[in-house]
């Protein structure tokens, strides 16, 4: 297995700013919602951040496309 590589966020993620209020959760899905909690230390924690449907995803970043 390799090392860990160091990379800037807009290298490896595409970020939007969505609406200002909290998305529905789902238990399963590819699509985080990340909260500003969710980073720490330049990081961020995804075991703790939330995930959205796929319909919420494209919903709630529309503004970006």
């Amino acid at each position: 297995m390799g090392e860990w590589k160091e990379h800037t966020l807009e290298e490896i993620a595409f970020v939007v700013d969505c609406e200002h209020k909290t998305a529905p959760i789902v238990n399963n899905s590819e699509y985080y919602s990340i909260r500003t909690t969710d980073v720490k230390d330049g990081r961020i924690e995804f075991e703790n951040a939330d995930r959205v449907s796929s319909e919420t995803y494209f919903q709630w970043t529309k503004r970006a496309w």
